[in-house]
């Protein structure tokens, strides 16, 4: 089975190609969210190292969040009108999820976090494996209401995030030794990862039709 992932749901921009049971190819880069204009290059260079052509995909995966509203609809774009054109099914990832798979291993709840807006977050609870445990749904929730659930819990917390300066000292300061933050290098979910969890996806019949695939936004868009 090869599967081709494409991640644009938040500042990471990329794609991987996952075959023979195992990924052969995986390109991102961190910057500017110019994703649009970037991700059918990073595509096309993903099919070539891969040394594979698009006909030769078996299965289409993107992120489908949450996330930003603006990337995620890029991402599932390329996605569906790769999989409409090739008739060939298409996996969602959960942002969230992927997140957490960055983790490998943890004694505790893995947390990520992604920014709502309005002092609103993404978030959702994890144990830590390939996939990760799954402990409660995606929400988006009040920061501070999040704390005080964290803070009910009891355990050990590792929060997961793209950048959780603007929250950081509202957790320390409500969580205390409680609160561990990822490092920088595990705080957005890699096209590996994504491509991972797309083929775990597939394996265990969750591809769709492309007309099928549908984003989670959680909430709508903040305008302006």
């Amino acid at each position: 089975m090869r599967i081709l992932t494409v991640e644009t749901s938040g500042l990471l921009c990329g794609s991987s190609v996952w075959a023979d049971g195992r990924i052969v190819c995986e390109l991102s880069f961190a910057g500017k969210k110019v994703h649009s204009t970037n991700v059918m290059n990073l595509v096309e260079q993903a099919l070539a190292l891969a040394c594979c052509s698009v006909q030769d995909i078996d299965v289409f995966a993107a992120v489908g969040g949450p996330g930003s509203y603006t990337g995620i609809r890029i991402g599932m774009s390329v996605v569906k009108a790769l999989g409409q054109t090739e008739n060939k099914p298409c996996v969602c990832v959960d942002a969230l999820e992927a997140m957490a798979a960055e983790i490998p291993a943890f004694d505790g709840l893995i947390c990520p976090v992604i920014d709502a807006k309005a002092d609103h977050v993404f978030t959702a609870r994890f144990r830590s494996g390939m996939p990760p445990v799954r402990l409660t749904e995606d929400t988006s929730v009040r920061t501070d209401d999040l704390i005080r659930s964290l803070q009910a819990c009891g355990e050990r917390v590792l929060l997961v995030g793209e950048d959780l300066s603007p929250f950081r000292a509202r957790f320390e300061d409500g969580l205390g030794a409680q609160v561990l933050f990822a490092s920088p290098q595990r705080t957005f979910p890699t096209p590996g990862t994504i491509c991972e969890l797309a083929a775990r996806y597939a394996e265990a019949g969750r591809g769709m039709d492309a007309a099928d695939l549908k984003p989670s936004y959680l909430k709508r868009p903040q305008i302006g």
